[in-house]
């Protein structure tokens, strides 16, 4: 009876193992709109550090592809900002990362010329040659989650690759150096050399480089919040 019981026990055990496994992280409880800023990009970094090593992109029972614009769906998801469900309703078209673009073009800002904030995104053309056809007319190919930005102006930003979810840098100042005088790694090389490539294509990160983009309005400068509609938000 009592090793019946202990086996009982243990099947339990593994089911709720299992189950937390096949679901995945839930959304959070505090609502968005309730968070301040800081919170706000607080959260995003962390739901990005938390896939870093995951095997798969899954937020309360719902699978995203394990691709850089799935990583972001999953932690704008775990957020309560339903892209791609948005998206589909708002009938925005292309690939996910230009989905992710027009998106936040639409309910948040797009920008090129100041430093990103944390949880910020970055959007990035010419990482790989999509049609191939040998030329560098590939745009927003990639994306990432600004996770910090370092005095030097060098960006980490979160990222999934074909190896996984993992950090990269890129530093604007010098978009064609790897590393530094100092020998810091300022830009990761973010398109793999192919023997076709033309002469003077570009790899490093800060080259590929598009632009920011952010669904976190600051208080001073932030469009109204309604922009957010009934299509994006999870209730």
């Amino acid at each position: 009876m009592r090793r019946r019981s202990a086996l009982l026990g243990m099947a339990v055990l593994f089911l709720v193992a299992l189950s937390a496994c096949h679901f995945g992280p839930k959304p959070h409880m505090a609502e968005w709109d309730g968070l301040e800023t800081g919170a706000k990009r607080g959260r995003i970094v962390q739901d990005a550090r938390n896939f870093i090593y995951a095997h798969d992109l899954m937020v309360d029972g719902r699978r995203f592809p394990f691709d850089c614009s799935g990583l972001v769906g999953a932690v704008l998801l775990k957020n309560g900002i339903d892209v791609f469900g948005g998206a589909s309703e708002l009938e925005i078209r292309g690939n996910g990362v230009r989905i992710v673009r027009e998106f936040v073009g639409r309910y948040g800002t797009l920008y090129t010329m100041t430093p990103p904030g944390q949880g910020d995104l970055i959007f990035f053309s010419n990482t790989y040659d999509r049609d191939r056809d040998g030329l560098l007319n590939d745009d927003l190919t990639h994306i990432g989650i600004v996770e910090e930005v370092d005095s030097d102006g060098t960006v980490t930003f979160i990222h999934n690759v074909h190896h996984g979810v993992g950090r990269y840098v890129m530093n604007l100042d010098f978009p064609h150096q790897h590393r530094n005088a100092q020998g810091k790694i300022i830009n990761s090389y973010l398109r793999k050399r192919r023997r076709s490539d033309r002469k003077n294509t570009p790899y490093l990160a800060g080259s590929l480089f598009e632009n920011f983009g952010t669904l976190v309005r600051e208080p001073a400068v932030a469009r109204s919040a309604s922009n957010l509609d009934s299509a994006s938000r999870i209730h």
